[in-house]
């Protein structure tokens, strides 16, 4: 599950454990049903937060214009939503 978006920035809850530095694939299933799809890297283990531990990637393959598209369904989710998690994520080891 995301839990935050920021830029190409994520805070996930991950369904595999994962270390620093691992690439995973993960895609971003957007309400409307479409996806965007990228290589993320993880920068950072949280372990700290309730309901963790959770994982800070950087989606590294972002074109801009799914950089874009991100940024416009996460202004979207906040503004229907609050501060719910805005997507569902798939992820694969890479």
């Amino acid at each position: 599950d995301v839990i935050e978006i920021a830029g190409p920035g994520m805070l996930m809850k991950l369904p595999v454990k994962v270390e620093i530095g691992q690439n995973l694939l993960v895609r971003v299933k957007l309400e409307d049903e479409r996806s965007i799809q990228s290589i993320a890297k993880i920068r950072r283990i949280v372990t700290d937060m309730p309901g963790g531990p959770f994982a800070a990637v950087e989606l590294i393959e972002l074109t801009p214009a799914q950089l874009t598209e991100l940024t416009r369904a996460t202004n979207l989710a906040i503004r229907v939503r609050g501060r719910e998690p805005v997507a569902e994520t798939q992820t694969a080891m890479v």
